[in-house]
């Protein structure tokens, strides 16, 4: 669990009883929303807003955004830190038309129960869930699925967030690059292409993410994981992980340093189940090293068990991994580990 957030105390909220029902606020307020409801309607339980975003255009620092039931037509933005927008399952929002389902772009957002779906109308929406430079979000219990590109993307050094619990599937719909015959379908992207950084001459560090307890499911996409280089210091474990088709990649890719992989399954996938290794950089130095890959459980990858790179590497042992083709340690420095071997004694006292 993360640690807990000291909460804001704002004076907006004595405000809020004096400012008229449906005019932007920015108060902490609890705000409701509803299939049928009305943007001009007082956004209580009985009288619900039509939209996502005229809830959160209201709503401020501090506020909640509940969603009925229903299906939601609709794209949406974020327009204050610290609110929360949550929903149960059958509630379901399928986008407007934009590129961007829903796109984060203020510091301690959450998203939670609520179901995303991009496939409306058969015209998939490229990104479900695009997180642009904002920290300490929570995305947990939401079920999203059916992007054309990736399905939970952090990106522009976004920060120190847990995303927990969330069901992922059918990611990459667009399917393969006909240039490239690559799939840009990733179930969770963590920062950005090394070349991306360059042509823009911004460094990404999404750093110290910790993403856990989800089941990833890309279904004919690429990585169920993503962490690109220059992002570090990410925790991914107890995931769930299959469908991935890219061969080429790995289940869950690495070209960031010093992150750490345990305790996920990793399952039945055409890639390896772990990939160490990113896009050198200019001078030569490599990308993808220091990372600790232990404990978890890698079978039946039809491109190798764990694919080694790039060296050094930190911990990597006490992987329980079976019928990987081409074997358990895969890659050019394959031969300097054994991933299955027992972890080192930790002395305690």
């Amino acid at each position: 669990m993360k640690p807990a957030q000291i909460p804001l105390v704002l004076a907006a909220v004595a405000l809020a009883a004096v400012v008229p029902a449906g005019r932007a606020s920015a108060a902490a307020v609890d705000v409701y929303v509803a299939p049928g409801g009305s943007d001009s309607a007082a956004g209580t339980p009985s009288a619900p807003y039509a939209t996502i975003q005229h809830a959160l255009d209201v709503a401020g620092p501090g506020s909640t955004v509940h969603l009925a039931s229903g299906h939601y037509a609709q794209d949406a933005a974020t327009k204050y830190t610290d609110v929360t927008v949550t929903g149960p399952a059958d509630a379901v929002v399928t986008g407007g038309g934009a590129s961007h389902v829903f796109e984060v772009d203020h510091h301690q957002t959450t998203l939670t129960g609520f179901t995303i779906d991009g496939a409306n109308g058969g015209n998939y929406r490229n990104k479900l869930v695009y997180a642009d430079g904002a920290d300490d979000l929570t995305i947990a219990d939401m079920h999203l699925k059916n992007a054309g590109g990736e399905c939970l993307h952090l990106i522009d050094s976004s920060q120190d967030s847990e995303v927990a619990d969330n069901h992922i599937t059918g990611c990459g719909r667009y399917g393969p690059d006909p240039d490239t015959g690559f799939i840009n379908g990733e179930g969770i992207y963590v920062g950005a292409a090394l070349s991306h950084q360059q042509q823009t001459g911004v460094t990404d560090a999404s750093n110290g993410n910790w993403i856990h307890g989800n089941a990833i499911d890309t279904d004919g996409g690429s990585e169920c994981v993503d962490i690109k280089e220059h992002s570090t210091g990410n925790i991914v474990e107890n995931n769930t992980c299959t469908g991935v088709a890219e061969a080429g990649s790995g289940a869950i890719d690495l070209h960031g340093n010093g992150n750490v992989i345990r305790k996920n399954t990793v399952t039945d996938t055409a890639a390896a189940g772990v990939r160490l290794g990113g896009t050198a950089e200019p001078d030569g130095t490599p990308n993808g090293t220091g990372n600790d890959v232990y404990a978890n459980t890698i079978t039946g990858n039809g491109a190798g068990g764990i694919k080694f790179l790039v060296v050094p590497q930190g911990t990597v042992c006490g992987n329980t991994m079976s019928g990987n083709t081409g074997g358990n340690a895969v890659g050019t420095y394959a031969s300097q580990f054994q991933p299955t071997a027992a972890c080192p004694a930790v002395r305690r006292g």
